[in-house]
């Protein structure tokens, strides 16, 4: 018998609108992505059109910030800064 899978549909949605693809959410949750599918369809959830995630944006300022850092060397510091905007997303 298989284990029944509760997601968390709110955080679920959030990551989905904030331009995650669901092999991705599947992931975070360890299960499948026909789990993660079938919860968003049984809870109402829209799908986006196949290849329309919405694009992140980062300020100028950022990205600015993020090159100087590049240029001086400090590669982990702007590692770190991209991962922590993509999880806030």
């Amino acid at each position: 018998m298989r284990a029944v899978v509760t997601l968390p549909l709110e955080e679920v949605e959030r990551l989905y609108r904030s331009g995650h693809n669901v092999p991705t959410i599947a992931r975070r949750f360890g299960c499948s992505v026909s789990t993660v599918r079938k919860r968003m369809h049984e809870a109402g959830l829209p799908f986006r059109e196949w290849g329309k995630a919405p694009y992140r944006q980062v300020p100028l300022d950022v990205l600015t910030s993020w090159v100087e850092q590049l240029q001086a060397g400090d590669v982990e510091s702007v590692v770190t800064a991209i991962q922590a905007t993509k999880e806030k997303a």
